[in-house]
């Protein structure tokens, strides 16, 4: 669980640098004036964080648990995460009508594969792996 949550946190983190990168450059200089980089970024932080600790997480497990008993390769495993994203997406849309489809499918489903990437970081560092080993070990030895 510590694993998946601090996924969602890098994922948050690294998706909202990198969005909000896109958008600030896109953006005019009315756009420049009116928030500075930092607070585009805590602002995306402040609307992302939601979504990976509630949908990310959940659609993780999930996806972990169709997948329990097949060797799937990261290639399939990645288009999960995008399918994940894009049915986020659509829930979004449906929502709202005031958001654009395919804005907020291509975000949701890059949304998505940064969690994917992210996880997939965290397995090839085997980060919370070798800690969890080593507490396993030292309480074993006493």
């Amino acid at each position: 669980m510590y694993r998946k949550l601090a996924i969602a946190l890098c994922s948050c983190l690294v998706f909202s640098i990198v969005f909000t990168t896109i958008a600030y450059l896109l953006a005019g200089v009315e756009g420049r004036e009116s928030y500075s980089f930092i607070d585009m970024i805590i602002i995306t932080i402040s609307y992302s964080i939601l979504f990976y600790l509630l949908l990310g997480i959940s659609f993780a497990y999930l996806i972990e648990f169709v997948n329990r008993h097949k060797q799937m390769n990261h290639f399939i495993n990645s288009l999960w995460y995008i399918i994940a994203g894009m049915g986020i997406g659509t829930t979004l849309y449906l929502m709202s009508n005031d958001l654009i489809y395919i804005g907020i499918i291509l975000t949701c489903c890059c949304a998505t594969f940064t969690f994917f990437i992210v996880s997939f970081l965290f397995d090839k560092l085997n980060l919370f792996v070798d800690a969890k080993i080593s507490l396993q070990g030292k309480n074993v030895s006493r």
